[in-house]
């Protein structure tokens, strides 16, 4: 994945494997915790989120594709 500062050789998994073998990784695994944001990226609202568990499945799923990070998490507070 280009991400317009480094050229990424490794996939998420590949990177959070090696670091947690000990072995070299291409750069700092990163993981987001996206909340309302997520909402944000797909179009909901708060309160339309917070109510709904398939929505939450969706928003997170969407942050990952976007942001092509190790891991997202996400709360409706």
């Amino acid at each position: 994945m280009e991400n317009g500062f480094v050229k990424e050789q490794m996939t998420p998994k590949e990177r959070l494997n090696a670091v947690l073998d000990g072995a070299s990784y291409d750069r700092i695994p990163c993981s987001l915790n996206v909340g309302a944001h997520a909402a944000k990226l797909c179009g909901y609202s708060l309160p339309e989120y917070a109510r709904s568990s398939d929505k939450q499945t969706r928003a997170i799923v969407a942050s990952y594709r976007e942001y092509g990070v190790e891991s997202v998490g996400a709360h409706a507070n």
